[in-house]
């Protein structure tokens, strides 16, 4: 028997740190977007219009053994019916997140799994849809949530999402890796290395802690404008919310050790940065940017290179260059992820909406 617990305000939930950490380490989902550091900071920006939903399943010594990181939504069908949704913390905003998922213990995560999902299905009048994004194909609590499916005769939407998250496997060593590379990438890339090497001083320059980068968030949000400026993107830094969402993640981050922002320097001057974030033995790669002035030297690329060449000397056992199948990607990658949406529903709003989509 579980005992559950709804967590639905934000006090409660800064107190659940070290307890929702030590689960995560035991969970077969563990990875960095699951964390509490990222998962309280996301809420904490972007809560407004959302009601929090985390359910905890406790054993009956108090043990934390289960967490459903949710939130509610009302929304509406065609403009006209409102409806509530129950989706992962993380998702459904200007910031992304990948590989959401229920937390539980490795041993009994079938058992959590079906009891979050009945609690929520007995809610099904408050909540009409239950729209997990953003799940791993390797999830698995995806499987179990897809076993109950199919034994409660749930109605049901599963869709695979795009873009996938391209990956590297590390080689044995960096040359190996490279020796894996297209003949043409090989040459350019070596080529380009020299081109720079020989025409300025090259540095790259890494920050594991935020409070001690003096000025580099504000070189990472220049150079990240640079970028979308060139592709007639969005600059998401504009809004304020996600500009405090990623400085506080950072300071976060940077308490555990987990930041990992880079950046190439040449004479002096910050040319393109990557951040990451290095969790455990995986490396992520979450956003880049360079400045267009020095886009014909390939500074981006050759960033990545130097990373992905640490991360082989490092003893990263992968790299995760996340959502996105641009060429700039696919080009490192020698693996790929898929992810998956599961909408569930019970109630005949639930039936209507999965009908529309």
């Amino acid at each position: 028997m579980f005992k559950l617990e709804i967590i639905d305000c934000l006090e409660k939930f800064s107190h659940l740190r070290e307890e929702w950490d030590n689960l995560l380490n035991s969970s077969s989902a563990d990875n960095i977007f699951l964390t509490w550091e990222w998962q309280f900071n996301w809420w904490q920006a972007f809560q407004e219009g959302k009601k929090l939903n985390i359910i905890l399943a406790y054993n009956e010594n108090g043990e934390l053994l289960g967490i459903a990181p949710l939130y509610a939504i009302k929304k509406r069908i065609l403009n006209c019916i409102p409806y509530y949704e129950l989706r992962f913390i993380g998702s459904g905003d200007i910031a992304t997140s990948e590989y959401l998922d229920f937390i539980c213990y490795k041993e009994g995560e079938e058992e959590v799994t079906a009891e979050f999902l009945r609690l929520i299905s007995d809610g099904a009048k408050r909540n009409h849809i239950l729209a997990l994004e953003d799940m791993a194909e390797d999830s698995e609590s995806k499987n179990y949530i897809l076993n109950y499916i199919n034994k409660n005769k749930l109605s049901c939407l599963i869709k695979e999402e795009r873009p996938f998250c391209p990956t590297i496997k590390p080689s044995s060593n960096w040359e190996a890796y490279v020796q894996g590379l297209p003949k043409l990438m090989r040459r350019n890339l070596r080529s380009s290395v020299r081109k720079l090497e020989q025409s300025f001083k090259v540095e790259v320059v890494k920050f594991d802690d935020i409070r001690n980068a003096n000025g580099a968030f504000e070189h990472l949000q220049r150079l990240y404008a640079d970028r979308r400026n060139q592709k007639n993107e969005k600059n998401k830094y504009i809004s304020e919310s996600y500009k405090n969402f990623q400085e506080n993640t950072m300071k976060s981050l940077s308490d555990r050790k987990w930041l990992y922002l880079c950046f190439l320097s040449l004479d002096n001057t910050m040319v393109a940065a990557q951040y990451c974030f290095k969790y455990k033995d995986k490396l992520y790669f979450y956003q880049n940017g360079y400045d267009d002035n020095y886009a014909k030297l390939n500074v981006s690329q050759n960033l990545m290179g130097y990373i992905i060449k640490d991360a082989h000397e490092n003893g990263i056992t992968e790299c995760d260059l996340l959502r996105g199948e641009e060429w700039y990607k696919m080009r490192w990658a020698n693996g790929m992820r898929k992810k998956y949406e599961i909408i569930i529903s019970n109630s005949w709003i639930g039936n209507i909406y999965i009908q529309y989509l």
